[in-house]
């Protein structure tokens, strides 16, 4: 009996080697849509699926909260929204001449913009037949769902009067089960003046617990590009405040996982050279400590934890004048609570680590590897959270990929 139990002690580790090593072998459980040459790809474990090619680029993709469904946009000159289903593999145009397609935070409920109405359709009603669009509101610059589901946050168009541009106003868009709407103010941001200058807003983005919206106030195209306002406000409307200045890059305003916690990349400036830092606000708190060491800046940001990020970082560069210098980052993980950063990729000379990405429900980052001022060619790479283990996952890719976290 004791010599079996040496013989099942010295083989211990041995099977424990073997059983990792099937354990790396195993295809992730990622399921994402991608876009490359402009048309919608699906990545599903190993393999690679064409979902759509249109006469037009695809731009944008986005999953339903089910990830039942994905909602794709083409550029320009069609506009146009297409919801892809999964179980079914076929896709329905919405509408044609539209744009910003957001999904309910549950279901299959898609509202979008066209002509400056807000629009609303349920993909799926119970019966499995979509129902015909609703329009819900006129004058509509941006929209999102409640977190309820039950009614949207619209923005109002910009508007010039007596050559002076008018405070935009944010309004609660109720629904009603038979297709009525009612709408109410729910606050009017700060009349442009030298300290904040806002005529568009860009996507809504709820905390977890529902009670502060995120948004960035944008002001006129000129300069947007260079500084944009970084806005909380609490879902009553009674408290408004501007947290950072930032570029206007939806990639780098986030939530953190369950806790009212929010992330972003502030600094102005639009080359992506120099003054760029990862901050971060407990709403409705001031300030936090300065992450980013000197002479060092961040180009965008994942969440891992509440507690830690994963962030593509690299030295500040100087420019005078010519093509602005081209940025090679390195992909480090911060500990939010220490401070600490650890590095976790070194990508050869002349390519960076960009878009980093955490799918909590299988446990892997990804990020976009890619070389050359136009960031081409550009893989997607896949890891264990630590960074273990990094291989190529996608090759040639137009944009990061939008993944279905489960």
């Amino acid at each position: 009996m004791r010599k079996k139990l040496w013989i099942w002690l010295a083989l211990l580790p041995l099977a424990l080697l073997v059983g990792g090593a099937k354990e790396l072998e195993r295809p992730p459980e990622l399921i994402g849509a991608f876009l490359r040459d402009g048309d919608l790809w699906l990545k599903e474990g190993r393999s690679e699926r064409l979902v759509s090619a249109l006469p037009d680029p695809i731009r944008k993709a986005a999953w339903s909260a089910d990830g039942a469904w994905l909602a794709y946009e083409t550029r320009e000159p069609s506009y146009e929204i297409w919801a892809y289903r999964l179980k079914s593999d076929e896709s329905v145009r919405i509408c044609k001449g539209c744009a910003d397609a957001r999904w309910s935070h549950r279901g299959a409920k898609l509202a979008y913009r066209a002509d400056g109405e807000a629009y609303t359709i349920d993909l799926e009603n119970g019966s499995g037949a979509a129902l015909d669009p609703v329009r819900r509101a006129r004058g509509v610059g941006q929209l999102g769902w409640l977190p309820d589901d039950r009614g949207l946050l619209v923005s109002s168009l910009p508007l010039r009067r007596n050559g002076e541009w008018q405070p935009l106003t944010l309004s609660v868009v109720r629904l009603g089960a038979g297709g009525e709407s009612s709408e109410r103010p729910l606050f009017t941001l700060p009349a442009p003046s030298e300290a904040f200058f806002a005529v568009s807003v860009s996507e809504f983005r709820w905390s977890p617990d529902g009670r502060w919206v995120a948004f960035v106030a944008e002001p006129t195209a000129s300069l947007s590009m260079d500084a944009n306002s970084l806005c909380l406000l609490s879902a009553d409307g009674t408290r408004f405040l501007t947290i950072g200045t930032m570029l206007s890059r939806e990639d780098w305003y986030r939530w953190a996982p369950r806790k009212n916690r929010i992330g972003f990349i502030d600094g102005e400036g639009r080359f992506e050279i120099s003054n760029k830092r990862f901050e971060y606000r407990d709403a409705p708190a001031a300030g936090e400590p300065i992450l980013t060491p000197a002479g060092m800046m961040d180009l965008g940001f994942a969440w891992l934890s509440a507690d830690a990020v994963v962030v593509p970082r690299a030295p500040e560069l100087s420019w005078d004048e010519g093509p602005a210098p081209n940025a090679t980052p390195s992909l480090y993980a911060l500990d939010l609570k220490s401070g600490k950063a650890k590095r976790l990729t070194t990508p050869p000379t002349g390519s960076g680590d960009f878009n980093p990405d955490y799918i909590a429900s299988a446990g892997r980052l990804t990020w976009v590897r890619s070389t050359g001022p136009d960031r081409r060619p550009s893989d997607v790479w896949i890891s264990t959270k630590r960074g273990a283990n990094a291989s190529v996952f996608i090759r040639d890719v137009d944009a990061p990929p939008v993944w279905f976290d489960k």
